[in-house]
């Protein structure tokens, strides 16, 4: 059985990893967005597609934050199983931000059906 400060180290290096390659692959295809021959509009709407994985990011943190107050309750149980929530919700959140990029065209058709 590991000691809490075990378990606080390793949840807070395996987090760290991931929030940052979370952050990197969000951010990169940002960088060549000025390149793609499209309007202002639809480059803010691929934008905001390719830059949802900062919320698979955010929920990391969360989960961090919750790990560090897991020996803090008195219920350990409901605080591991809060935390394994919260992981939970990262990867689902990842893997929503990493097919959304993909309905680009859907979702500037329905945008542009709603008259924005």
């Amino acid at each position: 059985c590991w000691s809490p400060e075990a378990f606080k180290a390793t949840m807070t290096a395996a987090s760290s990893i991931v929030i940052l390659t979370d952050a990197i692959f969000s951010l990169i295809p940002l960088t060549s967005l000025h390149h793609i021959r499209r309007s202002v509009p639809h480059r803010i709407v691929i934008a905001i597609l390719m830059g949802l994985g900062l919320l698979a990011s955010a929920a990391s943190v969360v989960k961090t934050i919750m790990v560090h107050r897991f020996d803090a309750g008195g219920d350990p149980s409901g605080n591991g199983i809060s935390i394994a929530l919260r992981a939970s919700l990262e990867a689902i959140v990842g893997i929503i931000a990493a097919c959304l990029p993909c309905l680009g065209g859907a979702f500037l058709r329905l945008l542009s059906r709603l008259g924005i």
